[in-house]
Order: structure tokens, then sequence, then C-alpha cells
């Protein structure tokens, strides 16, 4: 908050104080629509242009087909994708540890199946 004070005492020098002993805070130099609008980023003088028209058309197809997606399948009723774990005991578990080895120790692979 001290860097508020420093950089405008007029408008923030008053935060530390209390209530009771508070004076009375100046009015806001512009209406909070306006201020609000003033933060946003400037919009594109002639947006339609910033894009070729077949682009345009094929992202807004694009937009709606996936908001067709998500409305007909809301993200909360998703499942969420989970990779299959092998056993340790799996044979295929036994079978890439065993061509791991043999890689670490200069073997030529030719017998793996599997990367691991």
């Amino acid at each position: 908050m001290f860097l508020l004070r420093a950089h405008r005492p007029e408008r923030y020098g008053v935060a530390h104080r209390t209530a009771a002993a508070a004076e009375a805070q100046p009015a806001p130099e512009q209406p909070l629509p306006d201020a609000l609008a003033a933060l946003g980023p400037v919009p594109p003088a002639d947006p339609h242009c910033l894009i070729p028209p077949a682009a345009l058309a094929a992202a807004v197809d694009t937009a709606r087909a996936v908001a067709d997606v998500y409305d007909r399948y809301p993200v909360d009723e998703r499942e969420p994708y989970a990779a299959l774990r092998i056993p340790a005991d799996h044979p295929v578990t036994h079978e890439r540890r065993r061509n791991r080895r043999q890689r670490r120790a200069g073997g030529n692979g030719a017998n793996d199946t599997f990367l691991a």
C-alpha cells in the first residue's frame, strides 16, 4: 500500500488511517465504467480485415463445433484420461525390464519389442 501512497498521495494518502480519523476522500476523476473501459485493450480499427475471409469462416465453424461438443458433453461429465498401469508382475513388464538392461549393457536391442 505504501507504493500506492507514494505514487498518488492525493488519492491513497489516507488509506492507513482509521475510518474515524479519515478525512473525506476525493471523488474519483472519472466514472467507474469509463475507468474500466480505459483499462481494457484498444480494439483494432477494422477487425474483420485482420484475417482472410476463408480463414475467418473456418475459424467460426471450428468454434461452433467445439461449442456444440462442450454443450453436449460438459466438462464435469467427461471422464479424465488415465493411462493404463501395467502391474509389476505382468510378463510385459519383465520383458521391458530385460530389454532396458540389455540396452544399458551395450546390447544391440534387436529383440526389443517394446521401448521402455
